[in-house]
């Protein structure tokens, strides 16, 4: 009795990759209707240690990503590129303070990239940084600023560098869900 094998494969593969995506879910956030994609074993928690929107990764090897959302609820039509060019030094002397506070260290610093996705604008900027008594706990971390319908967005995400091929990608993928309405 032959096996058909192909057809057993195509839809493990399906399942595999559907089980990958995530579904558009839509919150209101401190008034705001926004939505974006929750990964498929991601949790969403609304209103979570005071943050608005946070969304977890499964745990790997001691640690998790973490992606939040807060509604700034201020009104923004866009962001300058002088103010970017500001926003950066100002970014990383408030991520140098803090990694001073906690005897960590600063590896990189990404500089700001701007993207128009839809009629959305995506502002970002990252670093790499290590903490621990050893500084061999490295980490990746971003700023997303979002301007949708004149209204100014903070996305936030974390994971550690060790995870970044597992979930750089779909990190990705989830902060250019981002809708507002």
């Amino acid at each position: 009795m032959k096996i058909p094998y192909l057809p057993i494969f195509a839809t493990a593969f399906a399942l595999l990759c559907g089980s990958a995506r995530g579904e558009i879910r839509h919150f209101t956030l401190s008034g705001a209707k926004v939505s974006i994609e929750v990964p498929a074993q991601w949790q969403a928690l609304p209103d979570y240690l005071g943050v608005p929107l946070m969304m977890m990764g499964p745990e790997l090897g001691g640690g998790r990503p973490v992606i939040s959302l807060t509604p700034t609820g201020k009104s923004y039509p866009t962001l300058k590129p002088n103010e970017l060019d500001r926003n950066q030094g100002d970014y990383r002397d408030g991520r140098e303070a803090w990694l001073s506070r906690r005897g960590g260290r600063s590896l990189a610093y990404l500089p700001f990239r701007s993207e128009k996705i839809g009629t959305s604008e995506f502002n970002s900027i990252g670093y790499r940084y290590v903490l621990g008594p050893d500084l061999k706990n490295e980490y990746v971390e971003a700023s997303v600023y979002v301007v949708c319908r004149g209204k100014l967005y903070h996305l936030s995400t974390l994971m550690r560098a060790a995870h970044e091929n597992q979930y750089s990608t779909q990190i990705d993928r989830v902060v250019r869900s981002f809708a507002c309405e």
